[in-house]
């Protein structure tokens, strides 16, 4: 069964049992319509909940499954994203395009005219023809950035970077197998995230990462804390 992403659980609600969603979806009203089924992904496992109410709140979707209204079943399901099934998609008219992919920034390389982005748990590379390029499949997390980088004497590569409450981990892809090649950790980055992570390579070869209010450039395999961003 293919599933597609629409939210992240980002905390709970009261004592009864409501999530607060982070949503990726441009539908929530129609995707948690009660009596609705959804899947919470925990431990690599799609766990099916039947909806039992939704309301929107200060910009969230506050949602309650059925025969768990009670803040003691449903806390461990925090930090966990929410799915549908594939099948269920909403169908649009032609033309128009949906938010199911928006959990992190895209990024567009005109030049080459190919699109990067993160969507259902995988990292995706489409050109502008609409033919898929490359997959990195089933992530064990929800890049806060991504970027492409040309390292010396090696094959293209897509970074992404994953945060961690003790650090950043920054992941390299190749292009064109979309197998991870490297990844190297930023200690000093832990906790100084919040919005999406810009990354980018400089002219000299190296990669920028501006995380929070600092700047890291890896040179090598070193990240070095290069300044303070002023906001």
């Amino acid at each position: 069964m293919e599933y597609i992403c629409i939210g992240k659980i980002v905390n709970t609600f009261g004592i009864k049992g409501e999530l607060k969603i982070q949503s990726y979806s441009d539908f929530d009203a129609l995707r948690y319509k009660k009596g609705n089924t959804v899947y919470v992904r925990k431990d690599g496992k799609y766990l099916p909940f039947r909806i039992a109410s939704f309301r929107s709140h200060k910009g969230f979707s506050l949602v309650s499954f059925a025969e768990h209204q009670n803040i003691n079943l449903v806390e461990q399901y925090k930090e966990c994203e929410i799915f549908i099934e594939e099948s269920s998609r909403t169908k649009l008219p032609e033309g128009e395009y949906g938010n199911d992919f928006a959990t992190v920034r895209p990024i567009m390389d005109v030049e080459q005219e190919r699109l990067l982005f993160y969507g259902d748990g995988s990292i995706h590379l489409y050109g502008l023809d609409g033919k898929e390029v490359t997959v990195i499949k089933d992530l064990s997390y929800e890049p806060a950035g991504l970027g492409f980088v040309n390292p010396e004497d090696k094959s293209e590569e897509i970074v992404a970077l994953e945060p961690l409450s003790d650090k950043v981990i920054l992941h390299r892809y190749d292009v064109s197998s979309g197998e991870e090649a490297a990844q190297v950790t930023i200690n000093e980055a832990a906790n100084s995230y919040g919005e999406p992570i810009p990354v980018t390579q400089m002219s000299d070869g190296d990669i920028l990462a501006v995380i929070g209010s600092k700047a890291f450039v890896l040179d090598g395999s070193t990240w070095e804390h290069k300044a303070d961003v002023m906001g």
